[in-house]
């Protein structure tokens, strides 16, 4: 049977999936996880030419309280979706945004610009960032709370919280778009 979790908590969804003998995990070799917390920044970026650009931020944050370690299957299920997106959005070590339709409403046809910023492990010495002495960033980098609120904003880099998160435009903008004309047609001033 597949193993019970250590923390007690559950959903009813999660104690069936556990529990049922056709879903074991040994002996069907599969690995269930959770994931804690996807955190999504949207935002418009104000580009030159009086445009702004949608740029969305997203990186999942795997929470462990009381200094506790992710176990090896659940690193290594969140390990493989980190490097899915990682090799879709990162060329020769610079991050891409990807291009996706935008699904809201009253958005046909518009497009959003998504950046990956990763898979993360936030370990605690409590239950709480407030009420815990260690905060420990990736196995690697200790945080105040302060640091911890500037990441989760996406001030800092989540790679490396020491470094201020850089998302400027690497390059001018086409042609086309810097146009006066392309700019009226798409309802900005000439």
């Amino acid at each position: 049977m597949t193993a019970s979790r250590r923390d007690g908590g559950g959903t009813p969804f999660g104690d069936w999936l556990r529990e049922h003998p056709d879903l074991d995990a040994r002996t069907n070799d599969l690995s269930a996880t959770d994931s804690d917390m996807w955190i999504h920044r949207y935002r418009l970026r104000d580009e030159a030419g009086n445009r702004h650009i949608a740029v969305d931020h997203l990186m999942l944050v795997e929470v462990k309280c009381f200094q506790k370690d992710v176990p090896y299957s659940q690193a290594d299920t969140l390990g493989i979706i980190d490097l899915l997106l990682r090799k879709a959005t990162v060329k020769n070590g610079r991050r891409y945004p990807m291009k996706i339709p935008d699904r809201r409403a009253g958005k046909p046809g518009v497009t959003r610009s998504v950046r990956w910023l990763g898979m993360h492990v936030l370990q605690l010495s409590g239950e709480r960032p407030d009420k815990s002495d260690v905060l420990r960033w990736d196995g690697k980098y200790f945080l105040t709370e302060d640091v911890l609120v500037r990441l989760l904003r996406f001030d800092l880099d989540p790679d490396d919280p020491r470094a201020l998160l850089n998302t400027r435009r690497h390059h001018r903008r086409p042609a086309r778009e810097a146009h006066p004309v392309f700019n009226i047609l798409a309802g900005g001033a000439a």
